[in-house]
């Protein structure tokens, strides 16, 4: 009869179903901080279209505005944003001064992809993308 109890549960339990976890994308993503003194005001919206893929970028930093190009923005193809991480780098001087925005793609805090986009104080921009 244990025997028989066993069975059942075991063939019962390979019907079960798990629920799904879907990453919500979204159409805009706008990141303000009042910065620190050395940085300045920081202003980072990400715009997206209704599937989730980016359409733009704008950075604000060193009271500079940047919009990615369209050629910078192909870099993003199948990236799906939901959330930005902002750093700041001092550096040895004011020249040497860097803003750090982290777009990231994940779920319940695991990240699953991310694009960092340097934006120093003179010079130009930097792209990199990694997955997990």
């Amino acid at each position: 009869m244990k025997y028989n109890a066993i069975l059942l549960y075991a063939f019962l339990a390979s019907f079960t179903f798990a629920s799904e976890l879907a990453m919500l994308p979204a159409t805009r993503i706008r990141y303000e901080s009042d910065g620190l003194a050395r940085s300045g005001k920081v202003l980072v919206e990400v715009r997206s279209g209704e599937s989730g893929r980016v359409l733009g970028v704008t950075i604000t930093a060193f009271d500079i505005e940047h919009e990615l190009s369209k050629e910078e923005i192909a870099r993003f193809e199948g990236f799906l944003c939901n959330g930005i991480i902002a750093g700041f780098e001092t550096g040895f001087s004011d020249a040497g001064a860097v803003m750090y925005i982290t777009l990231v793609r994940g779920i319940f805090g695991d990240v699953m992809e991310k694009v960092v986009i340097s934006v120093p104080r003179s010079g130009a921009i930097k792209i990199e993308r990694s997955k997990k």
